[in-house]
Formats: C-alpha cells, sequence, structure tokens
C-alpha cells in the first residue's frame, strides 16, 4: 500500500496455535478413560436433550 509516497507492508496478524499444547498421549489417556461412561443411558433422550438447549439459544441462562 502506498500513501504519500511512502510505501506500507500490511499482514495479518498472526493467531495464536491451538495445537502448542496438544498431547496425542493425554487425548488418547483421556478417551480410554472416558470409555463406556454413557453405556446404560438413553441416547435418544439424551440427544433430544441437546437438540432442546440449543433450540433455546447460547444466552439462556441471561
Amino acid at each position: 500500500m502506498d500513501r504519500d509516497g511512502v510505501a506500507f507492508r500490511i499482514e495479518k496478524e498472526a493467531s495464536e496455535d491451538i495445537w502448542k499444547d496438544y498431547d496425542p498421549v493425554k487425548v488418547q489417556q483421556a478417551l480410554r478413560a472416558s470409555r463406556g461412561m454413557f453405556a446404560g443411558s438413553n441416547s435418544d433422550k439424551f440427544l433430544r436433550q441437546v437438540h432442546e438447549q440449543r433450540e433455546q439459544g447460547p444466552n439462556r441462562f441471561d
């Protein structure tokens, strides 16, 4: 970009690296630890409740 004979460079600001603290071993451990936690639950009821809450919007407690 040029303004009054002076050249300016416009750069997109670097975004935060969302993967910087990612630890695949910890992810696998967490997945193994949570295995079976919903066993015996009613998945249809759970999904129905999720959809109902989404319809209420993000600020339903305001």
